[in-house]
């Protein structure tokens, strides 16, 4: 309401006042959403909400954030698009090393695309480290 208020008294004669109150309306929506301070509320096994500090009513704290994120998106029918960029390491937790739940040739194929994607991503990483270094040594 105030920073409308002045809004409008600062630019009156050059803005459309429908658009202040836009304004206004959608800061305070980004300020309730991620910056105010409140709780996390995410609701834990045992029926309670959870209460530790957070910044805003769609963030959650170190332990419910991804669960969190995930029920905001079912809120509105969507899935997380975040989902798709998780890295989910297979456990060990049968003898052969695989998952009992799923035929061993697909099991054999995580496993390899596991190793292909690790083996991508140490090398990335070299290369990208040593194209800085380089790249600032050529700078020198």
């Amino acid at each position: 309401m105030i920073l409308e208020l002045v809004g409008w008294v600062v630019l009156r004669e050059r803005v459309w006042p429908p658009f202040l109150v836009l304004i206004g309306f959608s800061i305070f929506g980004f300020w309730w959403l991620f910056a105010m301070p409140t709780y996390c509320d995410h609701m834990t096994n045992s029926g309670r909400a959870c209460i530790r500090p957070v910044h805003g009513k769609f963030r959650g704290c170190s332990y419910h954030a991804r669960a969190k994120r995930d029920a905001v998106f079912s809120l509105f029918s969507l899935t997380n698009p975040g989902r798709n960029l998780r890295l989910v390491w297979q456990g060990r937790d049968s003898p052969s090393g695989t998952n009992p739940s799923k035929p061993a040739h697909q099991a054999t194929r995580r496993d390899a695309y596991d190793g292909i994607m690790l083996a991508a991503t140490v090398g990335s990483f070299l290369t990208g480290t040593a194209g800085a270094v380089f790249g600032g040594l050529a700078l020198l």
